[in-house]
């Protein structure tokens, strides 16, 4: 265990002043100044996680669980403090009696587990040792001196830790047996920190523990202990004030447990089945001295500890299937002028209990009054995929879509607007047109609907149905005249818009044969006419010719292949930096690459961002002024995401790595991203965890990030094994010297001319003789780069290079991450045949294909080649001529080559 301030619960709750509300009033949209970006704010919640209320004192105020961030939401001026520190989805919560001390854990690798102090947001106490593979329930006891764990191993582990005296372990600890099932919803004894409970589906298990000893009991709990159905299991309790408990039931009963048999044990036994309800119990919690009970019609009853009903709430409208059921702290008083209910007992006292929130399954959480006279909405969020996001051209409006659409405004984080759609469709992408006034909507049915952005009603009677799968992008031209839609089924649609604003099908064109990953307009050179692009991963950007296209009828202008191994990820439009007009396309192998937007030809190969998984999608941010030592200037930055994470690139790029900074934004993957009008804010999707981040762009800490990585050729040294004065740089620089002299022919015995260039023609060769073995494409791509880079400006090819652009463009193309052994495997799988566990590929299949298939090869050049790699020797006399008979040396070569034989024998790389 570490802990970053082991503060004692009792000592740390006295220290508590009225300066921690201060400080909380100044952190709660105070973003990271230090950090390009942070989080400011985060929409929606994990619905299937316990909403605490946190109310006490003058304080009103829940916290619930968002992706891998704990968020506090202050109901009465709807402000948020956000609780980051989890790299994995939250997926356990408890809060203490005194509503002081939060405790969030997760699953996953190097799980942590972390206590905050939901005053001032700081994390007291982080786990990080003996989680094992993570914990599925945590609990506090009532004076919130000790902290129970619940491990997501097999078996699973219990653990009670003294978490405020900062010991290094767990106080004690046992193993569950796998006939226990997975345990889940652990629960102290309200009274007695010695006692603890949770339960399966089918069993639960009573724990008492001691000192350094802990026993547990596991009850299996079946139909025959009663002669009648219990179902399933749902949640577990003490009674207050006995030694008794209660778990609740698919069925609508109660299991009612007996005390324990002596101080020593922990087993106890089914007393008897109450039949508490007529559907589903699916909370089971206490107050003070009640039990309470939520089901799935959303009604809310209450108990004594003999399990009499003293009274209830039944307002399935507002509460619906009820997750959660959480009271605030101090409870309400009789002087506190409030007509109060009376309970169902004979007198008809008044009823007395604390505020308290309730969370359901549809992703709403409510606040209800002690007496039950107001039941207030505090959120009602998507409980789907939240597969997409667009935000207004102009104005701070947000559009969410799952199964239903949400309208935002951002700036007050208030609905401006809601829309459910039909029951099992989901929306897949959304746009706001250039204008602002139209929303496009593309379904996971292949439906299109155009909606008016301010009212979200529908502009057409019925939806199109052009596509038979689901919409995955779709996009207006900038004057609104176009409308574009790419579909799962790798076909392109386009609708126009006629006189008087009427929209109507165009054409379509199934123009890919993999999954189309970019669509995107664009603006014919020299004039205003739109163009459009679609990128697919079948490597290849397809343009349309609109003006020529007709009805059912798309024309294609264009198909380049961009890629000759690489699969594309996204591509933009980039920005106008330079004169010559680019595409900018990220790969699955780290790289940006920009082409010429006219001929698509490469013009320059970049290292983007490696945080883990590449580039998924690009978004280039509004134009933003900045002012310098020499004036106001205009910086373009490019955001963008990867699988989990969200970052942000400083433009133009030249493979620096300091040019880029990176979060994780989702603890799964990201859907969507998009930013506010004027760049200031961005906003991610989290997909199955229901949730949008908001993020606070900072410019300036990205260009302070990449001054401080170092100026010219610094930052590419860091790059290098060994750095500067590393043996790797050392042998770049002999190479690069000993191909001047080898341009100038070796033999040569004239005068040498000294420069600090070589010709672009060397390039292949001193790629190889370093280490990286580029294509033909490659090699073709790298000189395309010098020869045209100041071309358009000078109208000069670049015939030379000097050794700090050599060591750029070795960086910027070589494979991020080298070759791995998976990538042989790969190759095997897809060439050869499974033989014993391992895939093998016949010697003569190989080099026929070798010979016809991709850049092949010549016989003379296969022959060259292979007898260099299986060490024959030269012969000095004759160029190109071995010692070696060819026959001899082929030979040599096994008749069934596997990928470890092929790299390790044949090509000489360790795997």
């Amino acid at each position: 265990m570490a802990t970053q301030e082991d503060v004692p619960a009792d000592r740390a709750i006295k220290e508590s002043s009225s300066s921690d509300v201060h400080k909380r009033e100044e952190c709660k949209d105070a973003p990271l100044s230090n950090h390009p970006l942070s989080l400011c704010w985060s929409y929606g919640f994990n619905s299937s996680l316990p909403v605490h209320n946190v109310s006490e004192g003058t304080r009103k105020m829940v916290f619930y669980v968002s992706s891998h961030v704990g968020v506090l939401l202050d109901i009465s001026d709807n402000t948020q403090m956000l609780l980051q520190g989890h790299a994995h989805s939250i997926v356990a919560t408890a809060v203490s009696g005194n509503k002081r001390w939060i405790v969030t854990a997760d699953i996953g690798p190097n799980s942590t587990l972390i206590v905050w102090d939901s005053y001032t947001g700081v994390p007291v106490c982080t786990l990080f040792d003996g989680l094992g593979e993570g914990t599925t329930s945590v609990a506090l006891s009532e004076d919130a001196k000790y902290l129970a764990t619940l491990s997501a191993d097999t078996p699973q582990v219990v653990c009670v830790w003294d978490w405020s005296s900062g010991c290094e372990g767990p106080l004690c600890t046992t193993s569950l047996s796998v006939d226990s099932g997975p345990q889940d919803h652990l629960v102290f004894h309200p009274s007695d920190n010695q006692q603890l409970v949770s339960n399966s589906e089918d069993s639960v298990v009573f724990y008492t523990w001691a000192g350094d000893k802990m026993r547990a009991t596991s009850t299996l709990v079946s139909d025959k202990d009663f002669n009648k159905s219990t179902g399933e299991l749902t949640q577990s309790v003490f009674i207050p004030g006995t030694d008794r408990g209660i778990t609740g039931t698919s069925e609508g009963c109660a299991v009612v447990w007996g005390p324990r048999p002596n101080q020593e044990g922990c087993g106890r036994r089914p007393e008897k089945l109450m039949k508490l309800l007529d559907c589903p119990v699916t909370v089971v919690t206490t107050v003070n001295s009640f039990v309470v009970t939520g089901d799935v019609s959303g009604r809310i009853k209450f108990f004594d500890s003999s399990l009499k009903l003293l009274h209830w709430y039944d307002s399935s409208e507002q509460y619906g299937h009820l997750v959660s059921i959480s009271f605030a702290h101090q409870p309400p008083k009789l002087s506190d002028n409030h007509q109060y209910p009376g309970d169902a007992t004979m007198s008809g006292g008044p009823f007395l209990v604390p505020d308290f929130s309730t969370s359901s399954s549809t992703a709403t959480i409510t606040h209800t009054t002690a007496n039950g006279s107001l039941i207030q909405s505090v959120l009602d969020e998507h409980a789907d995929c939240v597969s997409a996001l667009s935000t207004h051209p102009s104005l701070p409006r947000l559009a969410v879509a799952s199964t239903k659409l949400k309208l935002w405004d951002y700036t007050t984080r208030q609905v401006v607007a809601a829309r459910h759609f039909k029951e099992g469709v989901e929306i897949q992408c959304i746009t706001f047109d250039p204008s602002g006034d139209i929303i496009g909507v593309g379904f996971s049915d292949g439906g299109v609907v155009l909606l008016d952005a301010l009212t979200l009603h529908s502009l057409q009677t019925d939806p199109w149905h052009y596509s038979r799968d689901c919409v995955s992008f779709i996009t207006f031209s900038h004057d609104s005249t176009y409308l574009a839609t790419a579909d799962a089924d790798c076909c392109v649609s386009v609708y126009v818009c006629g006189e008087g604003g009427r929209w109507s099908f165009l054409a379509k064109h199934r123009s890919h044969h993999k999954p189309i990953v970019g669509l995107l307009f664009g603006v014919q050179l020299d004039s205003t006419l739109p163009r459009l692009l679609s990128l697919g991963q079948d490597r290849h950007i397809v343009e349309y010719d609109l003006a020529g296209s007709s009805q059912d009828d798309l024309i294609i202008h264009s198909i380049e292949r961009v890629e000759q191994s690489a699969t594309p990820t996204s591509l933009i439009w980039y920005p106008p930096l330079v004169k010559e007009s680019f595409i900018l396309l990220s790969n699955d192998e780290y790289k940006l690459k920009l082409f010429n937007s006219t001929t698509k030809m490469c013009r320059q190969t970049l290292l983007g961002p490696a945080f883990e998984t590449p580039i998924t999608r690009q978004l280039l941010l509004p134009g933003m002024v900045v002012r310098g030592s020499e004036g106001e200037e205009v910086r373009r930055y490019l955001a963008y995401t990867t699988q989990d994470k969200v970052g942000l690139l400083l433009l133009p790029h030249d493979g620096n790595p300091h040019n880029t900074s990176c979060l994780l934004a989702h603890s799964g993957n990201v859907t969507d991203l998009t930013s506010s009008h004027d760049g200031s804010y961005l906003f991610t999707a989290g997909g199955h965890d229901h949730t949008v981040h908001m993020w606070t762009v900072n410019t300036g800490a990205l260009e302070a990030l990449s001054q401080l990585g170092g100026a010219g050729l610094e930052p590419f040294y860091s790059l290098l094994e060994g750095g500067r004065e590393g043996g790797f740089f050392k042998e770049l620089e002999e190479f690069f010297y000993y191909a001047q002299i080898r341009s100038q022919s070796v033999e040569t015995t004239g005068e040498r001319e000294v420069s600090c260039t070589v010709p672009v023609e060397q390039l292949p060769d001193i790629m190889r003789a370093v280490g990286y073995y580029p294509s033909e494409e490659q090699i073709e791509n790298m000189v395309n780069e010098v020869k045209f880079s100041n071309y358009v400006s000078s109208k000069v090819f670049k015939t030379q290079i000097d050794l700090g652009d050599t060591l750029k463009l070795y960086i910027n193309h070589r494979p991020a991450f080298g070759l791995s052994p998976g990538q042989f495997l790969e190759a095997f799988k897809a060439l050869g045949q499974r033989s014993g566990g391992e895939c093998t590929v016949d010697r003569t299949k190989l080099l026929e294909l070798l010979q016809e298939k991709g850049e092949h090869l010549t016989e003379t050049e296969l022959v060259e080649y292979l007898m260099t790699l299986l060490g024959a020797t030269s012969n000095p006399e004759v160029e190109g001529a071995f010692t070696a008979e060819p026959g001899d040396v082929l030979a040599e070569i096994p008749n069934t080559l596997t990928a470890t034989l092929f790299a390790e024998e044949l090509l000489g790389l360790a795997t």
